[in-house]
């Protein structure tokens, strides 16, 4: 709410917006996954309003990659656990929904955006200006891969061994970041955790759909992390890592705790 009465307020914080996104963007996924597994109607509309809030709070932020990641997800998020007789209701109702809220408030919505600091970044996106196009980053990373493969660059070495004539900082790629600072090492641990943590995904999902929402944390920022950020932002990605293994967390068949 704070980002969409007074953003200044919050830059001014000293807070830096693109991590700022990131649980923002992930509260509205879960809020728009869980919504509907609510008994209450009050919570289920607060669930809503909240999800909402956080959505258009990405808005004044400029992390675009979070918002593009916070919609994928949200529809999946919704759909999923369905029969195909649900999944075509849930779009039908949602699209009437949608439609009817757009025309609606259709001058609010294109102001809001058009005002946001969002609106300059996807408008980069569509024209293809970008101050760091992904093109040119991972152009740079390969072309030089067997420079340094095998032991990296150390630690912050990247930026200015890689990217010291760009306005690029590191390889806005987990795995790749891993490569080229600790090489060889660095990208199999990379390479390690992230498959590991995917087929924890799968195995909690085939025990419990329940286990969905911790999955979905998980899976949103390895996403974001994949396209954005430094290896050096990653706690919450390695906090979510850890969660999946946590079975105090974990949903049986049964819905108890299952000691996966």
């Amino acid at each position: 709410m704070a980002l969409i009465l007074d953003r200044n307020f919050v830059m001014t914080k000293g807070v830096n917006y693109l991590l700022l996104s990131l649980p923002i963007g992930i509260s509205a996924v879960l809020c728009f996954h869980f919504w509907n597994t609510l008994n209450s109607l009050f919570i289920r509309l607060l669930y809503l309003v909240i999800g909402f809030l956080c959505f258009f709070g990405l808005f004044y932020l400029q992390s675009r990659a979070v918002v593009i990641t916070v919609v994928v997800f949200s529809i999946v998020a919704t759909l999923i656990d369905s029969s195909l007789k649900t999944v075509t209701i849930k779009l039908i109702i949602s699209m009437v929904f949608v439609f009817f809220v757009f025309v609606t408030f259709f001058d609010s919505f294109v102001g809001l955006y058009e005002s946001s600091a969002l609106f300059e970044r996807m408008n980069g996106l569509i024209t293809g200006e970008s101050s760091e196009p992904r093109v040119l980053l991972y152009s740079d990373f390969f072309s030089r891969l067997n420079t340094f493969y095998f032991s990296g660059f150390g630690m912050g070495g990247t930026e200015i061994a890689l990217y010291e004539n760009t306005a690029a900082k590191y390889p806005h790629n987990f795995i790749l970041e891993f490569i080229s600072e600790f090489g060889i090492l660095g990208g199999l641990f990379s390479l390690l955790i992230t498959i590991t943590a995917l087929l924890q995904c799968v195995k909690l999902v085939m025990v419990d759909s329940k286990n969905m929402g911790l999955v979905l944390f998980y899976l949103f920022y390895l996403m974001n992390f994949m396209k954005s950020f430094s290896i050096y932002q990653s706690t919450f990605l390695f906090v979510a890592f850890g969660l999946l293994f946590n079975s105090n967390l974990h949903f049986g068949k049964k819905g108890k705790i299952c000691k996966c």
